[in-house]
């Protein structure tokens, strides 16, 4: 079948690749079969976890792979806010632009783009961090606030957490994520951060066990946030330390 229309609430690769596919865009070959699988593996787990998967991969699929993901992390479209609006004529461009990856190979330039961005992802973590706490059990407990995602953002240096909260200035929501499905119900229970989630913001709030957050038809202003975290600690948490970030050496804005 061939579709005219789509509605969907946000941009992410998932969605953009399930587009193509339901659009007839895309053949199946090898390639977009592998493509797919990586794809939907880092939806499912989590970008942080997608080398668990590519190492089973030719080089010119991991090429591919990263080469998307920068295209769509790179590309952004300032709406004000949370305005609804047509961006159906943007949405073609950038999917020209994929799919002509998929089909012809990353370029030498698109190569040398991604590898940049994933050096730089380090950097730019540092950049909105705003407390590293360390909790009872010596596992580490990340809060950033920024106007676009870092809820895969769980090594800084040395440090690796198992839980990120993150406020996006962007969306005006909060996330809460674990590292794994495991962490998750260890520390929230069988159902994750969907129990904490709920139990603070009501059943607006929704996700998967490992990631989750505040409803798209709210807007959350940041003060929510130490709201949150100070709940998370009282409920399920021993006080935690706090980590300056000066003894961290991630408190440096300048990269």
């Amino acid at each position: 079948a061939v579709f005219d229309n789509f509605i969907v609430s946000h941009i992410d690769l998932d969605v953009l690749y399930g587009i193509m596919w339901m659009a007839g865009w895309l053949k199946v070959t090898y390639v977009t079969r592998q493509l797919a699988s990586i794809i939907a593996y880092a939806d499912v787990y989590g970008f942080h976890r997608v080398d668990e998967i590519l190492k089973n991969n030719e080089e010119n699929i991991i090429d591919r792979y990263y080469a998307i993901g920068y295209l769509v992390n790179s590309w952004t479209i300032n709406d004000e806010g949370r305005e609804v609006k047509d961006i159906s004529k943007e949405i073609h461009k950038l999917l020209l632009k994929i799919k002509d990856i998929i089909l012809h190979g990353a370029t030498d330039e698109q190569i040398v783009n991604y590898k940049t961005w994933l050096e730089q992802k380090a950097s730019i973590s540092k950049k909105y961090i705003e407390n590293i706490f360390t909790l009872c059990d010596n596992r580490h407990f990340f809060i950033y606030k920024a106007p676009f995602s870092l809820t895969t953002a769980y090594q800084l240096g040395k440090i690796q957490a198992d839980i990120i909260l993150q406020y996006n200035e962007q969306s005006k929501s909060i996330t809460l994520c674990c590292y794994d499905e495991s962490v998750a119900q260890k520390y929230f229970g069988d159902n994750g951060v969907i129990t904490p989630l709920q139990q603070f913001f009501g059943n607006e709030a929704g996700g998967k066990k490992e990631i989750g957050g505040t409803s798209r038809i709210q807007n959350i202003e940041h003060e929510m946030v130490d709201a949150f975290y100070q709940f998370l600690f009282s409920e399920y948490f021993n006080i935690p330390e706090t980590i300056t970030l000066e003894e961290t050496h991630v408190s440096d804005h300048s990269n």
